[in-house]
């Protein structure tokens, strides 16, 4: 099995997705800065965005596996429960 992981960081307007080979023992944080895809995407921070593997939150330090899909999360724009509760107070 190849030791494969891929990367996505995903905005409205733009995909980058980085498909990248991995080394046994390397984190979340490694494979991250060894893709590229912080010097294309300069809103992206490691100490305020999530990451998660396969819609599951992780921490930087978690030690990468093969085939996982590494997942940059946006930082929320708005509360969607305070968005809810403004709707439901114009009706």
């Amino acid at each position: 099995m190849l030791n494969k992981v891929q990367i996505i960081y995903l905005t409205p307007k733009k995909q980058d997705i980085v498909d990248m080979k991995f080394e046994i023992g390397d984190t979340v944080e490694d494979v991250i800065l060894k893709s590229g895809i912080l010097d294309r995407n300069n809103e992206i921070s490691l100490v305020d965005n999530k990451f998660g593997i396969w819609g599951k939150l992780i921490d930087l330090k978690t030690t990468v596996c093969p085939e996982d899909r590494i997942e940059i999360y946006r930082k929320l724009m708005f509360d969607p429960k305070e968005v809810r509760r403004r709707r439901a107070a114009r009706k």
